[in-house]
């Protein structure tokens, strides 16, 4: 592949004549420049100078060459100067992941201000589990996760936000199946979940039956009706007005944090989206 530094040492090598000359001016050694441009040369697969005693001159294939080498590099100065930009400037199109239940209570606070600020700016929402968000983000498939008790992985950047409590939650309205002293209430839960898996362990309580859901809304939308009591994360249950926390119920910490790729950490534009969703969700 040819490079624009070897592109430029062929164009003041044409224009000066002279090797010396031409390496003082670029600023490196003879032997630097004279290795570059045998390089350039057996990348395009000709000879592009006649070399003698008193210099060099532009072969017939060098004059052509020439002709496009300014173009070329005019062409690459307009990329790397609109790649300039785009870093500094926040646009284009980010994709972002998180559980659906985290993206309800964390992107109505971020993406509203973000889209009125940056009008070049859009944005493709995915929503899964935060294990299978955090391989989305780990194999390239999403910029941004927003994942719940992430594990640690050496192309991750990993910051923290905020902590939330998972724990037992019920209407302010009692019924026969969501009392505590009840032998008739029923739980309402998302069983695959580790948080859940741990509680259960650690309350030691029995209910008469189990009503899951793999959607945290439709839970907390049931035990806000009173259909039993349901094992939720504060952030979510606090959308429902009617529910009041089990104070006497053990709890699980939760730790909320963003994740990218290390490579994006470089991009000034990158570091500001990401700062203003930290920015949105503390």
């Amino acid at each position: 592949m040819i490079s624009p530094g070897e592109i430029q040492y062929f164009i003041e090598s044409a224009r000066t004549g002279n090797l010396s000359r031409a390496a003082e001016r670029l600023g490196i050694s003879q032997p630097a420049l004279t290795m570059a441009l045998r390089k350039l040369e057996h990348s395009v697969g000709c000879e592009l100078f006649h070399r003698s005693k008193k210099g060099v001159r532009l072969t017939k294939q060098g004059t052509l060459f020439l002709q496009e080498a300014q173009g070329i590099l005019e062409n690459w100065e307009r990329l790397t100067q609109s790649l300039r930009e785009s870093d500094k400037n926040v646009k284009g199109t980010y994709s972002i992941g998180c559980h659906p239940s985290v993206a309800l209570y964390s992107l109505p606070q971020t993406l509203p201000k973000l889209l009125t600020e940056h009008p070049e700016l859009s944005f493709n929402l995915v929503h899964d589990l935060s294990r299978k968000i955090a391989e989305k983000v780990i194999s390239g498939d999403l910029d941004i996760g927003i994942v719940v008790n992430p594990v640690r992985h050496p192309d991750l950047v990993i910051r923290p936000i905020c902590q939330d409590q998972v724990r037992f939650w019920t209407s302010k309205s009692e019924t026969k199946i969501n009392r505590v002293a009840s032998e008739k209430r029923v739980l309402l839960a998302q069983p695959e979940l580790n948080q859940v898996q741990h509680l259960l362990r650690k309350s030691k309580i029995s209910f008469s039956r189990i009503v899951t859901s793999s959607n945290l809304e439709v839970i907390a939308s049931l035990a806000n009706a009173g259909s039993g009591v349901a094992i939720l994360p504060t952030r979510v249950a606090e959308l429902w007005p009617n529910l009041k926390p089990l104070q006497e119920f053990p709890t699980f910490q939760d730790e909320v944090a963003l994740l990218y790729r290390e490579e994006n950490r470089r991009s000034l534009a990158f570091k500001e989206l990401v700062q203003r969703i930290e920015k949105g969700l503390i």
